[in-house]
């Protein structure tokens, strides 16, 4: 099949009624069919792209182009070897960064621990200065109290001495006492006296002691242990620490050194800790699973819930703890192998605290928990759960704390697996929720989780699959931006025909408003693929180009620049879908036919073209009398559509030269101004004439003054425009595919 084809066939074997050419208006009217060619593509914004996950991968094995996949299933194989070799690296590196961190914060926590030991013991000594200075005046008070007391003490001896003088002297002069008496009684008034006089001189240097520079020495200690601590003295005798003083300062100085340095040594750890996850990621695919929810289909009956956590972890009432062990029909729940070194904790809460919508459009109940464990899958596993006969809802919530690639798990209630959720990537902290209905039949419910070992990427949905021309074994990834392929679900698949420019404006999109003139009114959104071999196809306009291109088909169609000189560019783009089903049968990037098939409505009669002519755009055609009549007509495709004509009318061919033009009558139209790269003629130009250009008198010429892109939509030809008026949009393929990536 040539590039361009164009195939007419008019049913006029009934109307030639004799060997002089004419031609009868049937009853019926004459079908108009064309055929041209289209090229089966993918909608670039309906494409399903496929990332590297990750970089330094290198491809191993990759699904056949144009291949049929299937939602789960791998289309491409990584080899890890690159990244496996960096694993021991980054592992050590985390571990030099986690003990630093740790050797670090211990060092300021010691520092911090000798200041507040010195400003304790500060404390102790400003509490010891001030007892010191308060017992100054409570000493000199005791003493003079004391000295008083002796001094009264001795006066009394004196008092007490001198009536024993008497009494003794009283008998020595009645012969009762001796000499010797008197004498011992005289000696002890004489201490006594020399006693008192001795407590009084106590008194008088008790109060006259003076304490002026003891208590200065021991205020001027207390400023300096005030200052030392930061203590500052307000106006009111209260006391406060000044943090910017003293050891207050430099306390608070080693908190806010502590505080830099704990966020510094965070972000290099943190920093090491992404690196090696990286690697992590990148050598194998993982799948994790926080938690999951069996909800009956009878109100009444009670949900089965299931947390997967460490061993020993408390979940939330109502929730069953699924940790790694393995299963056992006394327990009723556990995985085909011993997993608890997969199952996993984020280190702290994950916030928001509300979980996320579900992918399925409805939201988990409110007593789902925030996932914050997981067991993280590496290889493929099978979680078993006893679970009663019945219809289910399975609710599952994947995810983690950091990101994680590969995640496939597949449900099976004794009827079969079936595919459950399938990503390729699962975002840090973004826990998808998935809802799937599952029928339960032998008491038994299997979660089956991950696909392959190794590194993959998987086909998310159905369709076809379409490779980047770069993908191929042995190609390293090094741009995780920039997709190695795409899948083409059947609703993304569309035919972009190229109709010469006569017949693409009897094509309309099926929402396209009613037209006025011969085309518009003629034209319908139905054609048919006819694909290489196969059964005819229905299809579906979509979109009618207004700009005129080449009609080279291919991916190469994308850029019009190199299609030929503008005479070339004699075609217009006709964008056409089909049914998901029909879809399946066409094969991307393949050629097929194209047929337009319409029936021209009431009032209008598809003639051949030899039968109407034209000068200075106005049709004429010749009656079977051999009268000239002006018609409203347009070419279109292999005829000429043509108004006014009844049933039995005889044309005969326009041999000759009509009346000279005049204003048409308003019975009788003017014709359509032919489009953009049909033929046309000049007036006065006789039989056989030439193809020539339709001009204006005057015109302005409309200029974008920049970009670039296929011409989306613009008004129609001929009409009325007033200055702000928008004329076209453009659609830029190359921007739209970036934007797609």
């Amino acid at each position: 099949m040539s590039n361009s084809r164009l195939i007419a066939v008019l049913s006029l074997v009934s109307a030639l009624v004799s060997a002089a050419d004419t031609w009868t208006v049937q009853a019926q009217p004459s079908p108009v069919i064309a055929e041209f060619t289209g090229f089966v593509e993918a909608d670039r914004g309906r494409l399903t792209s496929i990332f590297p996950p990750g970089q330094r991968l290198v491809v191993s094995w990759v699904a056949m182009a144009g291949k049929q996949v299937v939602a789960g299933e791998p289309v491409i194989t990584f080899d890890t070897q690159l990244v496996e070799r960096d694993l021991p690296q980054r592992r050590a590196e985390l571990d030099e960064a986690e003990a630093q961190y740790r050797v670090s914060l211990l060092k300021l926590d010691s520092d911090r621990a000798g200041l507040l030991a010195q400003a304790a013991q500060t404390r102790a000594d400003l509490a010891t200065t001030r007892a010191q200075l308060a017992a100054l005046g409570t000493d000199d008070a005791a003493d003079s109290a004391l000295a008083r007391t002796r001094a009264d003490q001795a006066q009394d001896e004196v008092a007490r001495s001198a009536r024993e003088l008497m009494r003794v002297q009283a008998r020595a002069t009645a012969g009762d006492a001796s000499v010797q008496q008197v004498a011992d009684a005289q000696q002890a008034l004489t201490l006594a006296k020399l006693d008192a006089q001795r407590a009084q001189a106590a008194v008088v240097r008790t109060a006259q002691r003076d304490r002026t520079i003891e208590r200065g020495r021991l205020l001027v200690e207390e400023r300096r242990v005030m200052g030392v601590l930061g203590l500052v003295r307000a106006a009111d005798g209260s006391e406060h620490e000044d943090p910017e003083q003293g050891l207050a300062a430099r306390v608070a100085q080693n908190q806010a050194a502590r505080a830099n340095q704990e966020a510094s040594l965070a972000a290099e750890r943190d920093a090491r800790r992404t690196a090696w996850h990286e690697v992590e990621r990148d050598l194998h695919d993982h799948c994790p699973l926080a938690t999951l929810e069996l909800v009956p289909s009878a109100a009444a009956d009670p949900a089965l819930r299931w947390d997967f956590a460490p061993a020993g972890t408390t979940v939330a009432s109502g929730w069953r703890l699924a940790d790694g062990a393995e299963f056992t029909a006394a327990r009723g729940w556990g995985w085909d192998r011993d997993l608890n070194a997969r199952m996993m904790s984020a280190p702290a809460p994950v916030a928001p605290a509300a979980m996320p919508a579900s992918t399925a459009g409805s939201k988990p109940p409110a007593t789902t928990p925030r996932p914050d464990s997981w067991c993280l899958v590496r290889e493929p596993a099978v979680w078993t759960a006893v679970v009663p006969d019945g219809t289910w809802t399975l609710r599952l919530v994947l995810g983690a704390d950091v990101e994680w690639d590969g995640a496939v798990v597949r449900v099976d209630g004794g009827t079969g697996p079936q595919l459950a959720h399938v990503s390729n990537r699962i975002d840090a902290g973004a826990f998808p929720v998935v809802e799937v209905p599952v029928t339960v039949r032998g008491g038994r419910l299997q979660l089956l989780v991950g696909s392959q070992p190794g590194k993959h990427a998987y086909a998310t949905t159905t369709g076809v699959l379409m490779l980047h021309p770069r993908t191929e074994r042995g190609r390293k990834s090094d741009w995780v931006t920039r997709p190695l392929g795409f899948i083409a679900a059947p609703a993304a698949v569309r035919i972009n025909a190229r109709a010469p420019a006569s017949v693409a404006p009897l094509h309309k999109t099926a929402d396209a408003p009613a037209g006025t003139d011969l085309r518009a009114r003629s034209a319908t959104s139905a054609v048919t693929i006819l694909p290489p071999g196969q059964l005819p196809i229905p299809g579906t306009v979509t979109q009618v180009g207004t700009k005129p291109v080449g009609i080279r088909l291919g991916p190469a169609g994308w850029n019009e620049e190199d299609q030929g000189l503008p005479q070339d560019l004699t075609h217009r783009e006709v964008m056409i879908t089909v049914a998901a089903a029909d879809a399946q049968r066409l094969t991307l990037r393949s050629q097929v036919a194209v047929r337009l098939a319409i029936t021209p409505p009431a009032g209008i009669t598809a003639v051949p073209p030899w039968m109407v002519t034209w000068r200075a755009s106005v049709a004429w055609l010749r009656d079977g009398t051999g009268a000239w009549r002006q018609v409203e007509a347009v070419r279109a495709g292999p005829c000429t559509l043509v108004a006014g004509l009844v049933a039995g009318t005889v044309l005969r061919p326009p041999v000759g030269e009509p009346p000279a033009a005049a204003a048409p009558a308003a019975a009788v139209p003017v014709a359509a101004a032919p489009m953009a790269g049909e033929p046309t003629a000049e007036a006065g130009t006789t039989e056989g004439g030439f193809p020539g250009e339709v001009v204006a008198g005057a015109r302005v010429r409309v200029i974008q003054p920049g970009g670039w892109g296929r011409v989306a939509t613009n008004i129609a030809d001929g009409s009325e425009v007033t200055i702000g008026d928008e004329l076209l949009t453009l659609y830029n393929p190359a921007i739209e595919q970036q934007k797609n990536e």
